[in-house]
């Protein structure tokens, strides 16, 4: 459903922490399809839509929440450390298409 194109964000109130399997979220309704690209160090999202009355806020993270402190697997762990004056980049891309 979440990487699928079948879920379906205004259905009921959520506020939950996915794992994306490939890394892109499809949302389709009508005659347009809405993607969501991450690059795969963005596997994480925070969906929220507050009380399911007319949007979603899709947040990409790169681990899972507070999965420092879980005792969850290492490769499930990962966060990055960003040394002082360096830098990461990550990537985002929202678009829409016809179906």
């Amino acid at each position: 459903g979440l990487t699928g194109g079948t879920f379906c964000p205004l259905g009921e109130p959520i506020s939950r922490h996915y794992m994306a399997d490939d890394g892109d979220i499809t949302l389709e309704g009508g005659e347009i399809k809405t993607v969501y690209e991450n690059c795969p160090e963005l596997s994480y999202r925070l969906i929220y839509n507050g009380t399911a009355d007319g949007y979603i806020c899709l947040e990409p993270q790169n681990c899972l929440i507070n999965g420092v402190n879980k005792e969850i697997g290492e490769d499930t762990k990962k966060y990055d450390i960003i040394p002082p004056k360096s830098s990461i980049v990550y990537t985002s891309k929202i678009y829409i298409t016809e179906r």
